[in-house]
């Protein structure tokens, strides 16, 4: 049993990295740990809820390819994500703002994790029956 923040959070301070402890973690999995919440034509921030208007939309673009949702889609080896909401076409997005989206993620696969981070040492066994049964 592991914390949702245990499972996927950002890495080390990083923004740009999103970290990755178990498998089936979701772009709506991340998104909750840090506060949002999201559907197909809607993202709840910690101050207004964004949803597709006839003057604005919401467009989730998935490694440069528009995708209808994100919510259960799992979060891939080297993803990256772009959640753009404004009057801008799909096209305008992918051209102007999607190349401004991090692509160093590869960079965090072949390096330790650091001792800061939750998934950096094996949660023990009495670790795991505490969280589970929380005492």
């Amino acid at each position: 049993q592991q914390n949702p923040e245990d499972r996927v959070h950002m890495h080390e301070g990083n923004h740009d990295v999103v970290h990755v402890h178990a498998s089936g973690v979701t772009w709506g999995h991340l998104l909750a740990n840090l506060g949002f919440g999201v559907g197909d034509d809607y993202l709840y921030t910690d101050t207004q809820r964004l949803e597709n208007t006839p003057e604005r939309t919401l467009k989730f673009i998935l490694n440069g390819k528009p995708v209808a949702t994100i919510r259960n889609a799992p979060i891939g080896n080297q993803d990256r994500l772009l959640i753009s909401y404004g009057p801008e076409s799909v096209e305008e997005v992918i051209s102007t703002q999607f190349p401004q989206v991090a692509s160093n993620a590869g960079e965090y696969n072949v390096k330790p994790d650091p001792a800061s981070c939750s998934g950096a040492v094996e949660i023990s066994t009495a670790e795991r029956l505490r969280r589970a049964f929380w005492f």
